[in-house]
């Protein structure tokens, strides 16, 4: 139930049309390209939405068109939600983060007692993810707390609480269990009287397959070329982890009380955001319910959800006073460039389109990349400018691509650049100390390029983003 923003590996590049803006023709290239059925986007500005969008459909049997009233599932980004529970109950002075989750579950294994509600919260309770063992198609089965601790329970816990960070549903779903045992509620009857009724997200739920939902947005899967219908997830097997439901106005309420610490102290609110710092060594970008970090150079917390029909995005830019929220009924869909173009699309500078060119430092390297280029439009048998493994990649259609894009060409500029603290290795296994974004234009449309470094010279990595 999660997906991070990041920089495809795909070599083919597909041109950005000049007459339509950046956010509407991305959004139509994953319509078409990526058979989303449908999106929907909202921006806030102080828990109100200040500019929205929908686009395809939210039935397809039936055409009914999407609309930002729609509800959808919201996945993962539910965590905010438990982990805010959870923060509300230690100010209550109901439970400690440093309690161990026996103290709240029955039947824990003996092993995982040593692990605390802090650990549950960020992730480095070394419990096995049970998404991770029996898969997004169980989602839409029903289970007892047995049988998901009993799933989890199947693989060893992975390393001592608090020595690494993995990502755990099996976490979040036993602090769904917490918030039963502390409230004497059930854990939806707790998020609604908490947080859901007060705030007036009254389109907020459970993702209960039985409830009539107005406006329920279906969920989909593309898969052998088809798009196929996909069951709503049962609570029982996600709980805290991920079983919600909203909507954009909904989550513009929610917004504005977290930018106005109307549910949990400022203190609290900060802890969830500060980043986790292992026992080992280093720190991981994740607090309590949202990841924490930047998006170019702008600080941003935020989270990423998904289910079996659906993706959705929400992100936090504190100092620019906005948020957005995206949704699509499609699974595995990488939303999170719709959201980023809204917002540029007000603040520009977020985006590629919008980021002013940088002085180039290194102009030498321009001319590297544009060699390089002009090696795999000739069709070079072996050129000096790539490592062996990423010039494999280019077959005739790309360098058919790239010969008709440099005949074309207009400008190349360099847009930003980066180089790493440690190594780090590319999808093909290559090493690569940095990266650098260029901006080429060409007779035939816009693209960014991503160049990235090998530690001898060479190109180990060229890949294309479209935001």
């Amino acid at each position: 139930m999660r997906s991070r923003l990041a920089v495809a590996g795909a070599l083919a590049l597909a041109a950005i049309s000049a007459q339509a803006s950046p956010l509407d023709d991305h959004v139509q290239s994953l319509l078409r390209d990526n058979h989303v059925p449908g999106i929907v986007y909202g921006v806030f500005r102080d828990g109100k939405v200040v500019k929205n969008g929908a686009f395809g459909y939210s039935d397809l049997e039936r055409k009914v068109k999407a609309s930002t009233t729609n509800v959808f599932e919201i996945g993962s980004v539910s965590k905010q939600f438990t982990a805010t529970v959870i923060l509300m109950l230690m100010e209550e002075g109901k439970l400690s983060l440093d309690d161990t989750i026996d103290k709240y579950v029955d039947g824990i294994p003996e092993s995982w007692r040593v692990v605390t509600l802090r650990h549950l919260l960020n992730h480095t309770s070394g419990i096995p993810d049970i998404e991770e063992i029996f898969g997004y198609d169980s989602y839409r089965n029903i289970y007892t707390t047995e049988q998901i601790i009993k799933v989890a329970d199947s693989q060893p816990r992975e390393f001592q609480p608090g020595a690494k960070w993995h990502y755990s549903n099996t976490g979040y779903y036993l602090l769904g269990l917490a918030i039963e045992k502390v409230t004497g509620k059930t854990y939806i009857e707790a998020i609604s009287e908490r947080i859901l009724k007060p705030l007036g997200m009254a389109h907020s739920g459970e993702s209960d397959p039985w409830r009539v939902v107005p406006d329920r947005a279906l969920g989909y899967q593309f898969l052998n070329g088809k798009l196929l219908n996909r069951d709503v997830m049962q609570p029982s097997a996600c709980k805290g982890a991920g079983t919600l439901v909203s909507t954009i106005e909904d989550m513009a309420k929610w917004d504005a009380a977290v930018t106005h610490n109307r549910l949990i102290k400022k203190s609290s609110q900060e802890m969830m955001w500060t980043p986790t710092k292992l026992t080992s060594s280093g720190v991981v970008n994740y607090g309590f319910g949202w990841f924490t970090g930047d998006w170019r150079g702008e600080p941003t917390v935020d989270h990423s959800g998904g289910t079996a029909g659906y993706s959705c995005e929400y992100r936090r830019f504190p100092n620019l006073g906005l948020s957005v929220m995206t949704f699509s009924n499609l699974y595995a869909t990488n939303v999170g460039g719709v959201g980023i173009l809204a917002v540029d699309s007000m603040k520009p500078g977020l985006s590629y389109w919008t980021m002013k060119p940088k002085a180039d430092d290194k102009p030498s390297l321009k001319k590297t990349v544009l060699e390089a280029m002009k090696d795999v439009a000739d069709g070079v048998k072996d050129s000096v400018y790539f490592t062996p493994k990423m010039y494999a990649e280019y077959n005739q259609s790309s360098r058919n691509n790239w010969k008709q894009r440099l005949d074309g060409l207009v400008s190349f500029t360099l847009l930003q650049r980066g180089r790493f603290q440690a190594t780090r290795q590319t999808n093909l296994g290559d090493d690569i100390i940095g990266n650098d974004v260029y901006k080429l234009v060409t007779k035939g449309g816009t693209y960014f390029i991503v160049i990235g470094w090998a530690p001898d010279g060479k190109i180990a990595l060229q890949s294309r983003v479209d935001y």
